[in-house]
Order: C-alpha cells, then structure tokens, then sequence
C-alpha cells in the first residue's frame, strides 16, 4: 500500500516552465480570437443578415436576423437588441 507521501511524490514531476508557456499561449489565442471578433462586430453593417451568439442573463442564446440599427453598444434586430459586449460569435447568413 503506498503512503501519502509517495502518492503526493508522483505528482511532483512537473515542469512549471511549461505551464507558464500554455498559459501564455492560451491568454495570446485569447487576445487574437477577442481582436478577430471585435474586428467582425465593428464590420457588421445595417441588413446584413447574421447568426450571432451571446451571453445574457447567466445563460447563452442564439438569435438570427437581418440588422435594422446600429450604434456603439448594441445590434438591433426587428424586436430586440443585443449589447455587443455579450456577443461571443458573429456568422454571416448568405440571403
């Protein structure tokens, strides 16, 4: 039977330097995916026909239509409106 200390002694090989570099790597990806996404949001233009994808409310959603208005902080579609701080992914829908 093995004791704490040797079970604790099998997880001590770690090489911190490299979770140093993943994280790195993952807050970069981050930072370009986030970039990409505004870059696609400040694109959109009024009838442009879109997917998007966003987060409200403790829960995610996705709502599909043609924008009808535009301004700093919001998309509007026929009904609604979504502030673009939410938004985590725009597709554009061929007509």
């Amino acid at each position: 039977m093995q004791s704490s200390l040797d079970r604790i002694h099998q997880f001590l090989p770690f090489d911190s330097l490299s979770s140093i570099e993943d994280t790195a790597s993952f807050i970069e990806n981050n930072r370009d995916r986030e970039y990409q996404l505004k870059k696609k949001i400040n694109s959109l233009k009024i009838g442009d026909k879109i997917l998007v994808k966003f987060y409200y409310d403790l829960d995610y959603y996705e709502s599909m239509g043609i924008i009808t208005k535009l301004d700093k902080e919001y998309i509007y579609f026929m009904e609604s409106k979504i502030d673009k701080e939410d938004i985590i992914e725009v597709e554009y829908i061929c007509i």
